[in-house]
C-alpha cells in the first residue's frame, strides 16, 4: 500500500472535498486527486511527510505508518 493510497481511503470513509490545497509540499502537485487530503491529513498531523518539504506520496508505506495514521487519527 502506498501512502497516497491511504490518504485516498480516509478521504473516501471519513472525510471528501474540503478542498484545501496549500499544504506546502514539494513534491505533491496542488491539482493532484488527492492533494486535498494530504493537506488536511498534515494539519491535523496525522501524516507528517518525508521531511518538512516533502510528503513523498508513492512511497510504500509499511504497518508502522498505517497503525500510526490511525492512532493519531482517533486520539
Amino acid at each position: 500500500m502506498q501512502l497516497c493510497d491511504l490518504v485516498e481511503l480516509h478521504q473516501v470513509l471519513i472525510w471528501y472535498g474540503i478542498g484545501m490545497t496549500d499544504m506546502g509540499f514539494e513534491d505533491v502537485d496542488p491539482k493532484a486527486w488527492y492533494a486535498g487530503a494530504v493537506t488536511w491529513a498534515a494539519e491535523q498531523e496525522i501524516a507528517r511527510g518525508a521531511s518538512g518539504t516533502a510528503f513523498s506520496p508513492d512511497a510504500d508505506c509499511v504497518r508502522g505508518q498505517i497503525v500510526s495514521f490511525l492512532y493519531r487519527l482517533f486520539v
